[in-house]
């Protein structure tokens, strides 16, 4: 068997419940939630590396619709997610994923969290164009601390 144990302790389950997990997901993640989320008021802190640290970090992308709109493609091709829609891992038209040593949410512009962000961040939300992820070169990849470096 994988386990030994006769059953797994999965904490606290109540906070999957939706309404406790819209709280999580905004506010209650400890210092990581979407409320906690400082706009980036552009691509290139992600590009050159000046939004490694100290976020959660929001960035807006347009979209009409996040189940069928093709602009995600070129999203998920900046950041090396997979292209295809639906957006995979999204909640709610939001999409949290580490970034470097930090975190930071995708908010697609028809999410209904999309207003919510504009709100926290005091009105500096502003959605990206799907072309400006094309005129971009792809941020380079940090060594992890403490490894040695790889050739090539």
């Amino acid at each position: 068997p994988i386990c030994s144990n006769p059953y797994v302790d999965l904490g606290n389950v109540d906070r999957l419940l939706q309404e406790s997990y819209i709280r999580l997901f905004l506010e209650s993640w400890p210092g990581e939630g979407l409320a906690n989320a400082r706009a980036v008021d552009s691509l290139r802190p992600l590009a050159d590396g000046r939004a490694n640290t100290g976020g959660p970090w929001l960035l807006s992308f347009k979209s009409k619709d996040v189940e069928t709109d093709a602009t995600w493609k070129a999203v998920a091709t900046f950041f090396g997610l997979w292209p295809e829609v639906p957006i995979r891992g999204r909640y709610f038209g939001v999409l949290r994923l580490r970034w470097r040593d930090s975190v930071i949410f995708l908010v697609a512009s028809s999410s209904p969290f999309a207003s919510k962000a504009r709100k926290t961040t005091k009105g500096l939300v502003h959605a990206a164009l799907p072309a400006s992820f094309a005129n971009l070169s792809l941020p380079s990849l940090a060594k992890a601390k403490g490894s040695e470096a790889l050739e090539p």
